[in-house]
Protein backbone atom coordinates (compact mmCIF):
# COMPACT_ATOMS: atom_id res chain seq x y z
CA UNK A 1 0.00 0.00 0.00
CA UNK A 2 2.84 1.99 1.04
CA UNK A 3 4.77 1.37 -2.84
CA UNK A 4 1.04 2.19 -3.96
CA UNK A 5 0.93 5.80 -2.45
CA UNK A 6 4.80 6.90 -3.23
CA UNK A 7 3.67 6.03 -6.80
CA UNK A 8 0.65 7.95 -7.27
CA UNK A 9 2.89 10.88 -5.95
CA UNK A 10 5.70 10.38 -8.16
CA UNK A 11 2.96 10.36 -10.82
CA UNK A 12 1.10 12.90 -9.71
CA UNK A 13 4.60 15.18 -9.74
CA UNK A 14 5.85 14.64 -13.59
CA UNK A 15 4.17 17.32 -15.29
CA UNK A 16 5.84 19.50 -12.76
CA UNK A 17 9.13 18.16 -13.40
CA UNK A 18 8.32 18.05 -17.15
CA UNK A 19 7.57 21.99 -16.61
CA UNK A 20 10.17 22.60 -14.93
CA UNK A 21 12.73 21.31 -17.59
CA UNK A 22 10.97 23.48 -20.42
CA UNK A 23 10.69 26.43 -18.37
CA UNK A 24 14.63 26.08 -18.35
CA UNK A 25 15.17 25.29 -21.96
CA UNK A 26 12.91 28.15 -23.19
CA UNK A 27 15.37 30.23 -21.56
CA UNK A 28 18.24 29.46 -23.56
CA UNK A 29 18.47 31.59 -26.41
CA UNK A 30 20.78 29.95 -28.55
CA UNK A 31 20.17 28.43 -31.43
CA UNK A 32 20.30 24.57 -32.22
CA UNK A 33 22.48 24.02 -29.23
CA UNK A 34 23.49 20.73 -29.31
CA UNK A 35 24.55 21.29 -32.78
CA UNK A 36 21.93 18.70 -33.67
CA UNK A 37 21.02 19.84 -36.94
CA UNK A 38 21.74 19.78 -40.17
CA UNK A 39 22.28 15.45 -39.73
CA UNK A 40 26.19 14.65 -39.56
CA UNK A 41 27.48 14.05 -43.03
CA UNK A 42 31.03 13.54 -44.69
CA UNK A 43 32.76 16.77 -45.18
CA UNK A 44 32.26 20.74 -44.10
CA UNK A 45 28.85 21.33 -42.08
CA UNK A 46 27.60 24.43 -40.73
CA UNK A 47 25.28 24.27 -37.99
CA UNK A 48 21.66 25.57 -38.21
CA UNK A 49 20.99 28.53 -37.38
CA UNK A 50 24.41 29.70 -36.91
CA UNK A 51 26.85 31.56 -39.08
CA UNK A 52 30.37 30.51 -39.93
CA UNK A 53 33.76 32.87 -40.77
CA UNK A 54 37.43 32.26 -41.65
CA UNK A 55 40.44 33.37 -42.67
CA UNK A 56 41.26 30.53 -45.26
CA UNK A 57 40.28 27.30 -43.97
CA UNK A 58 37.25 26.04 -42.60
CA UNK A 59 37.36 23.21 -40.26
CA UNK A 60 34.01 22.88 -39.22
CA UNK A 61 32.07 19.44 -39.70
CA UNK A 62 29.36 17.92 -37.11
CA UNK A 63 30.70 14.68 -35.52
CA UNK A 64 29.00 11.36 -34.30
CA UNK A 65 32.01 10.24 -32.25
CA UNK A 66 32.04 12.54 -29.22
CA UNK A 67 29.30 14.23 -28.21
CA UNK A 68 28.37 15.98 -24.30
CA UNK A 69 24.04 15.52 -25.33
CA UNK A 70 22.02 14.55 -28.04
CA UNK A 71 23.55 12.79 -30.61
CA UNK A 72 26.11 14.99 -32.37
CA UNK A 73 28.36 18.02 -31.71
CA UNK A 74 30.51 20.52 -33.61
CA UNK A 75 33.79 19.80 -34.13
CA UNK A 76 36.50 22.43 -35.30
CA UNK A 77 40.07 21.83 -36.39
CA UNK A 78 42.91 23.80 -36.46
CA UNK A 79 44.21 25.11 -39.98
CA UNK A 80 47.75 24.68 -38.74
CA UNK A 81 48.56 28.13 -40.14
CA UNK A 82 50.05 30.85 -38.11
CA UNK A 83 47.64 33.85 -37.06
CA UNK A 84 44.26 32.11 -39.04
CA UNK A 85 41.07 32.03 -36.80
CA UNK A 86 37.37 31.15 -37.69
CA UNK A 87 34.50 29.74 -35.71
CA UNK A 88 30.77 30.90 -36.03
CA UNK A 89 28.54 33.46 -34.54
CA UNK A 90 24.61 34.04 -33.75
CA UNK A 91 23.48 37.50 -33.24
CA UNK A 92 20.55 38.51 -31.47
CA UNK A 93 18.93 41.70 -29.90
CA UNK A 94 19.79 42.36 -26.50
CA UNK A 95 19.22 44.83 -23.30
CA UNK A 96 21.90 47.24 -22.44
CA UNK A 97 22.77 47.02 -18.57
CA UNK A 98 21.37 43.13 -17.91
CA UNK A 99 23.48 40.81 -17.68
CA UNK A 100 23.85 37.65 -19.99
CA UNK A 101 25.79 34.47 -19.70
CA UNK A 102 27.20 32.43 -22.60
CA UNK A 103 28.83 28.99 -22.30
CA UNK A 104 30.06 26.13 -23.82
CA UNK A 105 31.10 22.82 -23.33
CA UNK A 106 34.06 21.57 -24.85
CA UNK A 107 37.03 18.76 -24.93
CA UNK A 108 40.35 18.07 -27.11
CA UNK A 109 39.55 15.89 -30.03
CA UNK A 110 41.17 12.14 -28.46
CA UNK A 111 42.49 10.91 -32.05
CA UNK A 112 43.56 14.43 -33.34
CA UNK A 113 44.64 16.43 -30.02
CA UNK A 114 44.59 19.97 -29.86
CA UNK A 115 47.77 21.67 -29.60
CA UNK A 116 50.05 23.70 -30.65
CA UNK A 117 49.87 27.32 -30.39
CA UNK A 118 46.26 27.29 -30.99
CA UNK A 119 43.47 28.60 -28.46
CA UNK A 120 39.71 28.61 -28.43
CA UNK A 121 37.70 31.39 -26.61
CA UNK A 122 34.20 32.53 -26.55
CA UNK A 123 33.49 36.36 -27.38
CA UNK A 124 30.51 38.41 -27.04
CA UNK A 125 30.46 41.71 -29.08
CA UNK A 126 28.22 44.47 -27.93
CA UNK A 127 26.66 47.02 -30.70
CA UNK A 128 24.56 50.34 -30.82
CA UNK A 129 21.68 50.50 -32.72
CA UNK A 130 23.75 51.78 -35.93
CA UNK A 131 25.91 48.56 -35.72
CA UNK A 132 29.06 49.67 -34.41
CA UNK A 133 31.13 48.50 -31.68
CA UNK A 134 30.99 49.35 -28.14
CA UNK A 135 33.22 46.61 -27.08
CA UNK A 136 33.73 42.94 -26.61
CA UNK A 137 33.47 40.68 -23.83
CA UNK A 138 36.52 37.77 -24.11
CA UNK A 139 36.31 34.46 -22.17
CA UNK A 140 39.57 32.75 -20.40
CA UNK A 141 40.93 30.42 -23.65
CA UNK A 142 41.61 26.94 -23.94
CA UNK A 143 44.85 25.45 -25.21
CA UNK A 144 46.85 22.74 -25.73
CA UNK A 145 46.19 21.92 -21.59
CA UNK A 146 42.30 21.07 -22.88
CA UNK A 147 41.73 17.50 -21.82
CA UNK A 148 41.15 14.48 -24.09
CA UNK A 149 39.03 12.35 -20.99
CA UNK A 150 36.64 14.67 -20.13
CA UNK A 151 34.07 17.91 -21.38
CA UNK A 152 34.71 21.35 -19.77
CA UNK A 153 32.65 24.62 -19.48
CA UNK A 154 34.22 27.83 -20.78
CA UNK A 155 31.62 30.67 -20.06
CA UNK A 156 30.97 34.24 -19.99
CA UNK A 157 29.17 33.89 -16.96
CA UNK A 158 27.13 36.77 -15.73
CA UNK A 159 28.55 39.74 -18.07
CA UNK A 160 26.21 42.77 -18.02
CA UNK A 161 25.67 44.36 -21.47
CA UNK A 162 27.37 47.27 -21.45
CA UNK A 163 25.07 50.78 -21.80
CA UNK A 164 23.62 51.60 -25.26
CA UNK A 165 23.70 47.93 -25.96
CA UNK A 166 21.02 46.70 -28.24
CA UNK A 167 22.55 43.84 -30.21
CA UNK A 168 25.32 41.32 -29.58
CA UNK A 169 27.16 38.72 -31.36
CA UNK A 170 27.93 36.15 -29.66
CA UNK A 171 30.91 33.98 -31.15
CA UNK A 172 32.99 30.98 -30.96
CA UNK A 173 36.11 31.41 -31.92
CA UNK A 174 39.15 29.36 -32.44
CA UNK A 175 42.53 30.67 -33.18
CA UNK A 176 45.78 28.83 -34.61
CA UNK A 177 48.04 31.35 -32.53
CA UNK A 178 51.49 32.25 -33.07
CA UNK A 179 53.11 29.42 -34.71
CA UNK A 180 49.95 27.31 -35.93
CA UNK A 181 47.50 24.86 -34.26
CA UNK A 182 47.51 21.38 -34.27
CA UNK A 183 44.38 18.80 -33.83
CA UNK A 184 40.98 19.65 -33.10
CA UNK A 185 38.28 20.74 -30.58
CA UNK A 186 34.57 19.62 -29.97
CA UNK A 187 31.98 21.94 -28.73
CA UNK A 188 28.64 20.87 -27.59
CA UNK A 189 25.59 22.12 -25.22
CA UNK A 190 25.71 25.79 -25.90
CA UNK A 191 23.75 28.30 -23.44
CA UNK A 192 22.83 31.98 -24.28
CA UNK A 193 20.71 33.31 -21.01
CA UNK A 194 19.32 36.62 -19.79
CA UNK A 195 19.70 37.09 -16.29
CA UNK A 196 18.28 40.50 -15.79
CA UNK A 197 19.65 43.21 -13.75
CA UNK A 198 19.59 41.90 -10.08
CA UNK A 199 22.41 39.97 -8.94
CA UNK A 200 22.00 36.43 -9.92
CA UNK A 201 24.15 33.07 -10.35
CA UNK A 202 24.04 30.71 -12.55
CA UNK A 203 25.82 27.65 -10.99
CA UNK A 204 29.49 26.38 -10.75
CA UNK A 205 31.30 27.28 -14.14
CA UNK A 206 34.69 26.06 -14.92
CA UNK A 207 35.57 29.77 -16.06
CA UNK A 208 32.73 32.02 -14.19
CA UNK A 209 33.48 35.76 -14.80
CA UNK A 210 36.92 35.08 -16.66
CA UNK A 211 36.80 37.41 -18.89
CA UNK A 212 37.77 40.96 -20.56
CA UNK A 213 36.10 43.86 -21.85
CA UNK A 214 37.78 45.00 -25.12
CA UNK A 215 37.15 48.35 -26.42
CA UNK A 216 37.28 47.79 -30.47
CA UNK A 217 39.49 50.73 -31.39
CA UNK A 218 42.57 48.77 -29.39
CA UNK A 219 42.11 45.55 -30.59
CA UNK A 220 44.49 42.66 -29.33
CA UNK A 221 46.86 41.67 -31.95
CA UNK A 222 45.79 37.56 -31.66
CA UNK A 223 42.49 38.05 -32.44
CA UNK A 224 41.72 40.09 -35.25
CA UNK A 225 38.35 38.83 -36.24
CA UNK A 226 36.49 41.18 -38.30
CA UNK A 227 33.34 42.79 -36.77
CA UNK A 228 30.28 41.44 -38.06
Amino acid sequence: MKTFWITILLLGMLPTLYASAAGADDRNMAPNPSFESPPAIQGTAVPDGWSFFTTQVNGATLSRQTKHSGEQSLRLATQKIPKMFQGLTFSRAVSGEKKYVFSVYTISDKTDPFGGSAYMSLIIEWKRADGTEISRSISKIVDAGLSRLRWEIVALDGVVAPKGAVQAVFGIHLNDGPTGGKGAVLIDDVRIEELGTSPETTGDFAHSNQFKLHRPTQPESHDRSPAR
